[in-house]
């Protein structure tokens, strides 16, 4: 039986769901199968079992962490909570709701569904930021430009306040890292394939970023942009993704 998910971190993202897929076979008791983004990228179900009525399984992530599922099914829809365990032992809880679909072939070849190109080309303005610890509603300045195939990313990350420093000669390390560190800034290009978009960094304040990609999710509704890392360049997903809500701002 296969499944296609559209899950929402109701702490984090609000109703704000994203895609992604199971491939669940059960045999009396035993579960097994996989899960995953979509059908490109699925990982082994384990710990797999069905009690009382229950759906129980976890899968293991690239990084060190972990996901645990317990669902309940109700006729063609199986609905519960996920359970994200970061390495650092970080946990987080999501609520999450699946329908059945037909026959998928889960295959590096398999064609994602066509979805109409989404209009991300303008300026964004950073409105809200999710990391691994908390949801920040009101971050510091920050924005983001889409132009024709190339972005542009200037922001101050979080919301702590940075120092000033006047004289750089006299400034401890500390002072000029609280200050430098939290300032982000990229230049790259970009493809965006449906809802999947792959920014490619030319230049990047910090060094080791160039040339690397990301992949994210994104989601267009009017003058509103969600934004939720997929995976880094090796195509793994993300130890500490950082989510941005941005608001159209030109």
């Amino acid at each position: 039986m296969d499944w296609n998910t559209s899950g929402f971190d109701t702490e984090r993202r609000g109703n704000s769901g994203w895609p992604s897929l199971f491939v669940l076979q059960q045999s009396r008791t035993a579960l097994t199968g996989s899960a995953g983004y979509d059908a490109t990228k699925q990982f082994p179900i384990e710990k797999g079992q069905v009690q009382n009525g229950s759906l129980l399984f976890e899968i293991s992530l690239p990084g060190g962490a972990s996901k645990r599922f317990v669902l309940h099914q109700d006729g063609d829809v199986l609905s519960g909570d996920v359970t994200l365990r970061m390495r650092s032992g970080v946990t987080k809880l999501s609520r999450i709701v699946a329908k059945r679909e037909g026959v998928i072939a889960v295959a590096p070849t398999t064609t994602r569904k066509q979805i109409p190109k989404l209009p991300i080309k303008g300026v964004w303005r950073v409105a809200e930021e999710t990391n691994v610890w908390r949801t920040i509603r009101n971050p510091n300045p920050g924005y983001i430009i889409f132009t024709d195939g190339y972005f542009a990313i200037v922001r101050e990350a979080q919301d702590i306040t940075r120092p000033t420093v006047t004289d750089f000669d006299k400034a401890t390390p500390e002072q000029l890292l609280a200050m430098w560190g939290p300032f982000v800034a990229q230049l790259g290009t970009y493809e965006l394939d449906g809802d999947v978009l792959t920014m490619t960094r030319l230049v990047a304040k910090d060094k080791g970023k160039d040339s690397t990609k990301e992949v994210q999710r994104i989601r267009v509704d009017g003058n509103t942009m969600i934004a939720w890392p997929m995976a880094d360049s090796a195509g793994w997903p993300l130890a500490k993704p950082i989510g941005l809500r941005l608001v159209r701002a030109e």
